[in-house]
């Protein structure tokens, strides 16, 4: 997927991350979106874990208890995950997507990363 047709698919506002990861998809972010296919709840459950690291060392966590919320009432549907990184390296986005990589669900940002790298996306876009 490329970064104009993601950033076609962040429509709404359905977390407040959907902007900003829009604007970074637009200003020369890289993105990718991973084959494998897991449900709306196991996914729900690694976010909220997410936010609760975020919440307990102070980092931001942009969208995060939406994220969890709108996971969650997905429940058993299968969803795929993708990500966003803004061109100058400071933010990364998880974006939460149907089955068919059609309609994007939820999206969370978190960051700055302060030159540090979340686990390699490119290393997992491919569904490797």
């Amino acid at each position: 997927m490329t970064p104009e047709e993601l950033a076609a698919l962040l429509t709404g506002e359905r977390t407040p991350a959907f902007g900003p990861a829009r604007e970074a998809l637009l200003s020369g972010g890289s993105c990718g979106v991973r084959a494998f296919l897991g449900t709306g709840s196991h996914h729900a459950g690694i976010v909220r874990a997410r936010l609760r690291t975020a919440l307990r060392k102070g980092r931001p966590a942009l969208g995060f208890a939406e994220t969890v919320e709108i996971l969650r009432a997905a429940g058993d549907r299968p969803t795929r995950v993708g990500w966003i990184r803004s061109a100058d390296g400071r933010w990364y986005f998880q974006v939460f997507l149907d089955a068919t990589a059609g309609t994007v669900l939820a999206c969370l940002r978190s960051g700055p990363l302060d030159g540090r790298a979340p686990a390699d996306p490119e290393s997992w876009a491919a569904g490797t």
